[in-house]
């Protein structure tokens, strides 16, 4: 074979190679800007209907405070309260910012984003306020899943989980989570509430174990009393007032000694 022949077939060989690299990399790219464009437009969507369903919610909130009494307990507050677990109900809501419907309901988040809180007064009730709550949260396969926290009676707070949840910690990134929750029962009383709540496999577990067997997680007082609940993140310290019964009115009221517990990466211990 003469060497022109050997040096053409050579030439061959390299176009044939540089532009089959170049077909490689020209195909890699655009599978690269088609995803990074599906990503934006899918995105988009998401943005649009969070919006969409955010404004259908805070449309029918306002229409139930406007209704009658009794309409509003027969028709409105059931009504807003499917249309709300129906919206919270995908995978794609927990990531919603709810950036209306946090002005007319509380709405509390878990740092993480694994945990959130609903809570509302459908303004159904008199001093004995009606309030719902709804948790949702990401489970450890990565669903998303409700609970009804205010229809919920077992354990130790019992009927006292109709409450706003107003505060909610992680503990040491463990899928642990403490909440303070704050309602009424009856003219007069006023409650907070400390809940520990845990994300075990598909569920949402209240943790009364977690906290001391003495520790009464239900904070019941006179409206008005000057009580003291905080909880230091970085000490992973819960300190709050502790109450007395007050003989003459009857009520629970706030004393001067407080009470400290620790986390100690399982449950509350006293300090």
């Amino acid at each position: 074979m003469s060497g022109s022949l050997i040096n053409h077939l050579m030439g061959l060989f390299v176009f044939v190679h540089d532009n089959c690299s170049f077909l490689y990399m020209f195909k890699n790219v655009s599978f690269l800007v088609i995803l990074i464009f599906s990503s934006v437009i899918s995105t988009k969507a998401i943005t649009i209907e969070a919006h969409r369903t955010d404004s259908i919610l805070c449309a029918q909130y306002r229409g139930m405070l406007a209704a009658e009494s009794q309409i509003r307990y027969d028709s409105f507050s059931p009504l807003f309260k499917k249309s709300l677990l129906n919206a919270l109900n995908t995978k794609e809501s927990i990531t919603y910012s709810w950036d209306s419907l946090s002005r007319l309901i509380s709405i509390k988040e878990s740092e993480d984003g694994k945990l959130k809180f609903f809570s509302w007064d459908d303004r159904c009730g008199g001093t004995w306020h009606s309030i719902h709550c709804i948790a949702q949260f990401k489970t450890q396969t990565g669903k998303v899943q409700l609970r009804d926290i205010g229809t919920d009676t077992s354990g130790k707070a019992g009927i006292y989980k109709d409450s706003y949840v107003y505060r909610v910690y992680g503990l040491n990134d463990s899928g642990i989570y403490l909440s303070f929750a704050w309602g009424t029962h009856g003219a007069g009383h006023e409650h907070q509430l400390i809940q520990v709540y845990k994300i075990v496999g598909e569920n949402l577990l209240a943790c009364d174990s977690c906290l001391p067997q003495n520790i009464d997680p239900i904070r019941e007082c006179s409206r008005g009393s000057e009580t003291t609940l905080t909880f230091n993140e970085e000490t992973q310290i819960l300190i709050f007032t502790e109450l007395y019964l007050d003989g003459d009115i009857g009520f629970w009221k706030a004393g001067k000694e407080q009470i400290r517990l620790k986390w100690d990466g399982n449950k509350f211990t006293m300090q």
